[in-house]
C-alpha cells in the first residue's frame, strides 16, 4: 500500500471511490479491536457504518453484511458453547444471562445504520443534494462466472502492483513479480484466518469475512468486466495489509524473515521513487481544452462523460463542458454526478459540443451525432481536430435539452 507501482495508480489514485470507502470500515475494526466489548462500541459502530454508507452502498458488502455474519456467529457461539457436554459448570440460567447482549448491539447497530442512512439520503435528496447511486444486486449468469473468476484474479494483480502480464522483461516487470509476495502474504493470512476464524477475535473475523465476501461478491456481481474493474473491490487491498498484519507479524518474526521482507519494501519504495520522478505527462484531454480557450469556446456539451468533466478539469476552470446523453431519438441531461445548475439556460450558454472521433466515419453516422443534429439542428461551424469533432451553434443549445 505504501509503494503502488504504476500498474495501480489508475485503480487507486483514478478512481478513488470504492478505496476512501474503506477507512470507516478500518476504523470501525480498530474500536472493536482496542475497546473491547464496552457498551459504546455498538454505538461508534452505528456512526462509523452510517456515515460510509451516506457515501457509498458499497458498504453494505464490506461492512454490514460481514459484521451481520460475524456478530450473529459469534452470539450463536456464546450461547451454545457452554451447553455442550463437557463444558464447564456454572452455565447460565436465565434468559438475561444466555443472550449475548453485546453481539446483539453490534447486530442491532448494523441494521440501523443501514436504515439511518438511507432516510439521511433521502433528506439530502429531498433539499436538493446527492442521490447514492444503489450497489448492483443481479447476480452473474452461471457461463459467466469462469470469466469472472478469472478476471477477479487479474484485478486483485493490479490491486497489489503484481500485474505485470505484457511488460517487457526489465526492471519494471521484476518490481512486479516482486508485488506477489505481497498478494501472498495477504493470501497466507486470510488462509491462516480461516483456519482458526472461530478462535480469533472479534475485529480479525470482521476483517476475514469482509475479505472472502468482497472477492465472493466481485465473482457473482456483474461488475468483473475488465482488470481495470477491480475498484469495485479495491477493500481487498487495505483491509487485505491490515489482516496480514494482524495474522503475520508474529510469524514472520519467528521464522526471521523480517530482513527480507524489508529488503523487498526497499525495492518497492526504489519503485515508488522512479515513477514519482518522471516528468509529468499531459493530460489526457489537454490539447482539447488548450484549442477550446484559444478559439473563445467556454461552454459546451458532450455525451462522453470523462472527455467532458477532464476537460474541464485540465482546462483549470476556463472551459466548462457538461455531458449529456441519448435518449430516445433526441438528447437528455447525464444525471450522473452533475449539479442541475450547470444546464440552466439562465445563467450559462452552451454554444459547442464535442464529439470523441469517429474514425474515418462521418460524426453523422454515428448515434451520438445523430442525437446532437436531432435536437439542436446543424452547426454552423465544424473543426476536426486529432481525437475530436468539435461543433458549433450560434444558439444556447441549453434551452433544448429536455429534463
Amino acid at each position: 500500500m505504501v509503494a503502488p507501482p504504476q500498474g495501480s495508480v489508475y485503480v487507486l489514485m483514478l478512481e478513488p471511490d470504492h478505496v476512501g470507502s474503506v477507512i470507516p470500515v478500518l476504523l470501525l475494526v480498530l474500536v472493536l479491536d482496542r475497546a473491547g466489548r464496552r457498551w459504546f462500541v455498538p454505538v461508534l459502530a452505528f456512526l462509523l457504518v452510517t456515515w460510509a454508507l451516506v457515501a457509498d452502498q458499497v458498504i453494505l458488502i464490506t461492512a454490514v453484511l460481514p459484521l451481520i455474519l460475524v456478530t450473529v456467529v459469534h452470539g450463536y457461539r456464546r450461547v451454545v458453547a457452554p451447553r455442550r457436554p463437557g463444558s464447564p459448570s456454572g452455565r447460565p440460567t436465565t434468559w438475561f444471562q444466555v443472550v449475548p447482549r453485546f453481539e446483539v448491539a453490534l447486530l442491532a447497530a448494523a441494521v440501523a445504520a443501514v436504515i439511518a442512512a438511507d432516510r439521511v439520503v433521502a433528506v439530502i435528496r429531498a433539499n436538493g443534494g446527492y442521490h447514492v447511486y444503489p450497489v448492483n444486486n443481479q447476480l452473474s449468469y452461471f457461463d459467466a462466472l469462469p470469466h469472472n473468476a478469472l478476471v477477479t484474479i487479474q484485478g486483485i494483480l493490479v490491486l497489489f502492483g503484481a500485474n505485470f502480464a505484457g511488460k517487457q522483461v526489465g526492471a519494471l516487470a521484476a518490481i512486479g513479480v516482486l508485488h506477489l509476495l505481497g498478494a501472498g502474504l495477504v493470501l497466507w493470512a486470510v488462509c491462516a484466518a480461516l483456519r482458526r476464524l472461530g478462535r480469533l477475535a472479534i475485529s480479525v473475523q470482521l476483517l476475514t469475512v469482509s475479505v472472502c465476501v468482497t472477492l465472493l461478491a466481485y465473482v457473482l456481481g456483474p461488475n468483473a468486466l475488465t482488470a481495470q474493474s477491480s475498484r469495485e473491490m479495491a477493500a481487498v487491498l487495505p483491509l487485505g495489509a491490515a489482516l496480514a498484519g494482524r495474522m503475520l507479524a508474529g510469524r514472520l518474526r519467528r521464522v526471521r524473515l523480517v530482513p527480507a521482507l524489508a529488503a523487498v519494501l526497499a525495492v518497492y519504495l526504489g519503485g515508488l521513487v522512479f515513477y514519482a520522478t518522471r516528468p509529468a505527462v499531459p493530460a489526457d484531454n489537454q490539447a482539447l481544452a488548450s484549442w477550446l480557450v484559444s478559439h473563445r469556446l467556454r461552454y459546451g456539451v458532450t455525451t462522453d462523460y470523462w472527455l467532458g468533466n477532464s476537460t474541464t478539469v485540465d482546462s483549470g476552470g476556463q472551459v466548462a463542458v457538461r455531458t449529456v446523453q441519448v435518449g430516445g431519438p433526441g438528447l437528455q441531461l447525464n444525471l450522473w454526478e452533475i449539479d442541475r445548475r450547470w444546464y440552466s439556460p439562465r445563467a450559462n450558454v452552451a454554444s459547442f459540443a464535442v464529439l470523441p472521433s469517429s474514425g474515418s466515419a462521418s460524426w453523422r453516422q454515428t448515434p451520438d451525432g445523430g442525437a446532437l443534429v436531432h435536437t439542436f439542428g446543424s452547426p454552423v461551424r465544424v473543426y476536426v481536430l486529432s481525437g475530436y469533432t468539435v461543433l458549433v451553434w450560434h444558439s444556447n443549445l441549453l434551452t433544448h435539452l429536455g429534463p
